[in-house]
């Protein structure tokens, strides 16, 4: 497949200099790809908890009672990065947040979910979080957090 893909580049760069390079970055990037081991996480959720998986490997499972809050937060990570994250709160001593990517499986799913709790508040500080480019979040639940930085 590799050598495909370089044989149609070389039609189009008219193998230049420019091939040359490209041709040394495709394979150091093969070799990068091959040393790290691709992760696949996904999150599913019932009525009791939400389960973390790695690589189909169940990493977390976070009751719904142990979770303390619920909210948004960029990275200045992106485009090249995940960047816009949902992040759920729990109630150990110290508290720990679990930022799930808003493009894995299963978390625009897990986010309608919590859109039907009753006291979810979003207010326009998270619709703000949409275009952002630097480090923000903000809580949704609980309402006498919501508006405020999960920090």
């Amino acid at each position: 497949m590799l050598e495909k893909v370089k044989a149609c580049l070389k039609k189009v760069f008219c193998g230049g200099g420019c091939f040359r390079f490209l041709g040394k970055w495709m394979d150091v990037w093969e070799r990068v790809t091959r040393r790290r081991p691709v992760v696949y996480a996904y999150v599913k959720f019932d009525n009791d908890a939400v389960h973390i998986f790695e690589n189909d490997v169940e990493k977390c499972t976070l009751p719904w009672e142990n979770i303390r809050r619920i909210g948004y937060a960029t990275t200045s990570g992106g485009p090249w990065f995940p960047d816009y994250f949902f992040v759920l709160g729990d109630k150990s001593s110290p508290p720990l947040s679990y930022w799930l990517d808003m493009d894995w499986p299963g978390v625009l799913k897990l986010t309608k979910f919590v859109e039907q709790i009753k006291d979810v508040k979003y207010t326009k500080e998270k619709g703000a979080l949409a275009n952002c480019t630097q480090d923000n979040s903000v809580v949704i639940w609980p309402p006498d957090e919501a508006g405020q930085s999960m920090g």
